[in-house]
């Protein structure tokens, strides 16, 4: 359930929606165990300048974002904790990922001149601190509602297809990579649409996820997924 205006302001603002995908990537819930694989902590966009509106829009902008991020199909928890900071103080990204027991944390800020909109996001890895992604852009203000849709539409694909990438290039290097490193490579050769060559790649990755444990149902849900686009495709 995405966090209301008001506590956006105050905590991270987080979904949860683990179910299946938590059997599939060996998910933990934040009680000192690893992070789910495809965790993300969403921290709420910062506002430069502009006073209570802008703030506001911000905020709306934020919960517009969580709400088309549990939209992708990823595995997310609940942060219980806030940052050690208050706000106009620097916050340890890090630290906030491993309180919320998330493997990335998404930050990032806006920042308005006259009838344009800069925002600025980054995506962290939370176990090395490094940003794996990054993005920057303008947008003309017209109507505020319509442009917080707009931003959050643009970020969500983008930032999934980000974390699904980084995960798959941590299981490439594996040598005996687990049912949840296979699907997640299976997910991101999918990630640039679907190909005859991608399909049968993803389908590899699905089909040895599930000759270890067939109990895996995302690596199911992959290979029907795959089966139903490729119909389509063909038709």
């Amino acid at each position: 359930m995405a966090a209301s205006s008001r506590a956006l302001a105050d905590e991270p603002a987080t979904i949860d929606g683990a179910s299946d995908q938590d059997v599939a990537t060996g998910a933990a819930r934040a009680d000192g165990k690893p992070a789910p694989r495809l965790s993300i902590l969403v921290l709420p966009l910062t506002s430069i300048g502009g006073g209570p509106e802008q703030a506001a829009f911000a905020a709306g902008v934020t919960e517009n974002l969580i709400t088309d991020l549990s939209r992708t199909g990823l595995t997310f928890i609940v942060a219980r904790r806030k940052p050690h900071s208050h706000t106009g103080e620097v916050i340890d990204i890090r630290q906030a990922g491993r309180d919320a027991n998330a493997r990335y944390v998404l930050e990032g800020s806006l920042q308005r001149s006259g009838d344009r909109l800069r925002v600025n996001v980054q995506l962290t890895y939370v176990e090395t601190g490094r940003h794996v992604w990054a993005d920057r852009f303008e947008k003309q203000v017209v109507d505020p509602f319509d442009l917080q849709d707009e931003i959050a539409w643009r970020l969500a694909p983008l930032v999934a297809t980000q974390v699904v990438l980084n995960e798959a290039r941590r299981a490439e290097r594996l040598m005996f990579p687990g049912p949840g490193d296979l699907i997640v490579q299976g997910m991101a050769s999918l990630c640039d649409g679907l190909t005859p060559r991608s399909a049968v790649v993803a389908r590899g990755f699905f089909e040895r996820a599930l000759a270890i444990d067939n109990r895996y149902t995302v690596a199911l849900a992959g290979l029907a997924n795959v089966d139903v686009n490729a119909c389509f495709s063909l038709s």
